[in-house]
């Protein structure tokens, strides 16, 4: 029996698991009873009441995400865009375009430790959609991303 739960104990994916953390309050205010799984300590400063009063959360963010994805000037081409990759050759860069109908919108992620700036293929859009970061720089066909920071141009 022993052998089984130290069994179950590596290979449980309850190990990865946490209660949600709604709010800074008694077991992250996920329940007034006692949770069979152990709420994480940061709970008093990841939230989602926390993460709901920041413009500059990964909430909100995700919420400008969802609804550019369903808003109906783009719900087509991030739907049923077709991929296809671009700035291959770039290091440290992810892109692609989504191609739809009528319009594309370009992906730009840089997951380098510096800051890069990219040329854009030629008939990329020039308005930003969605940053990850309050500010993009974009000119002339030039990119400029931050690490870490993703851009969505369309």
């Amino acid at each position: 029996m022993a052998e089984a739960l130290e069994a179950c104990y590596h290979r449980s994916r309850d190990n990865a698991r946490t209660p949600v953390q709604w709010s800074s309050g008694k077991n992250a205010g996920f329940t007034s009873g006692t949770p069979w799984l152990k709420v994480n300590p940061n709970y008093r400063e990841i939230n989602v009441a926390e993460q709901q009063r920041r413009e500059d959360s990964v909430l909100n963010y995700y919420k400008r995400l969802i609804a550019l994805r369903k808003s109906p000037e783009w719900s087509e081409v991030f739907t049923y865009g077709r991929f296809v990759p671009v700035l291959e050759d770039e290091e440290n860069i992810f892109a692609y375009e989504r191609r739809g109908e009528d319009r594309s919108a370009l992906v730009v992620a840089n997951f380098g430790l510096s800051g890069r700036v990219v040329t854009l293929p030629s008939g990329a859009g020039e308005a930003v959609l969605l940053s990850n970061l309050p500010e993009v720089k974009l000119s002339g066909g030039r990119l400029e991303l931050l690490p870490g920071q993703v851009a969505v141009l369309g």
